[in-house]
């Protein structure tokens, strides 16, 4: 990793270590951010629902507690003494509790970090943004969610906006896009690789983009933004696009299975859009906007006021990735 939290004294010629803590721990992006924290030294509180997913550590401490229906004592206990906080927990899925963890969860702990000296790392979405009237997407672009899960981070950002503007709440935002990883398997590129596999070629507008960014990347940000003085108060939006075209190229190239159809991307989505409607695919209407989706995401704040550099190549990972389910 090539960014890290050490406070160096020059009197005492010590290194001072944190109290971090994660919620999400569990997750892809909140492993890679403990096995790191704990590598580097540091002492970490996890919050979590069920604790018996994290081994034994002297440097990690677990409180269960369920976002539906959080404790605010141990809620309390958790956030104690904490010099950075990173919110990464969130329900995708469960319409039944998407709400409830990602609004009323978050809640309980902004109202427990109030008057702290903590600062909080909020992970939201990008796709809290209206995609549809805007060619290039700025954090102060017009927002207009597209489902349950973006409604619930939308609103969860009103949350800590309302506590840093009434009570300084020190907090970040920052808003990824579509995040890939090792690990984290996204059935459209899934989708996409057996489709070519089958021998069928897409071609794309060269004005549609994929809106990415490399797992490696994020836990990059994550870190910078939790440590840069100029990070505090401000929201980032976060992806590193591709246009469509290359990332059909690159996994043709990997998968080298020979051409078949060929098809323009217009007439492949009136076939998935046919096939939603017969209940013959599960591809939702977002899936299907991905193959003409022409708005790109402006990460140039954080590069600019963070000096944030995007470090891994789409290439080699998408290689590897289709070598890994193919």
């Amino acid at each position: 990793m090539a960014l890290g939290f050490f406070i160096f004294n020059p009197q005492t010629k010590r290194v001072t270590h944190l109290r971090i803590g994660i919620s999400g721990a569990s997750g892809f992006i909140g492993q890679k951010l403990l096995h790191d924290f704990i590598e580097q030294g540091h002492h970490v509180a996890v919050l979590s629902r069920d604790s018996r997913q994290f081994k034994k550590h002297p440097q990690i401490e677990v409180f269960e507690v369920d976002l539906t229906q959080p404790d605010q004592s141990t809620i309390a206990q958790f956030v104690k003494g904490l010099d950075l906080f990173y919110h990464l927990a969130a329900e995708l899925n469960d319409s039944q509790r998407i709400i409830t963890t990602n609004v009323g969860g978050t809640k309980v702990i902004i109202d427990a970090l109030i008057g702290s000296k903590t600062r909080a790392v909020f992970l939201s979405s990008i796709g809290i943004f209206q995609f549809s009237k805007n060619a290039v997407i700025l954090e102060n672009s017009p927002k207009a969610a597209r489902n349950l899960y973006e409604e619930s981070k939308l609103a969860a950002e009103e949350l800590i906006l309302t506590a840093q503007k009434e009570s300084g709440l020190n907090a970040v935002i920052l808003r990824p896009s579509i995040v890939l990883g090792e690990q984290m398997k996204t059935n459209l590129l899934l989708q996409l690789i057996r489709l070519i596999k089958k021998g069928v070629q897409l071609k794309a507008s060269k004005n549609t983009y994929s809106n990415f960014v490399l797992a490696t990347d994020l836990i990059n940000a994550l870190i910078l933004v939790g440590q840069h003085p100029k990070a505090i108060g401000e929201a980032y939006n976060f992806s590193n696009d591709l246009s469509l075209n290359k990332l059909l190229y690159i996994i043709e190239k990997q998968l080298d299975s020979g051409v078949y159809l060929r098809l323009p991307t217009g007439l492949f989505q009136g076939l998935l859009q046919l096939l939603r409607f017969f209940k013959l695919t599960q591809i939702s209407k977002e899936g299907i906007a991905f193959f003409s989706h022409s708005s790109r995401i402006s990460s140039k704040k954080i590069q600019r006021e963070l000096g944030f550099e995007f470090t891994q190549d789409y290439k080699p990972f998408l290689e590897e990735y289709v070598n890994c389910n193919r």
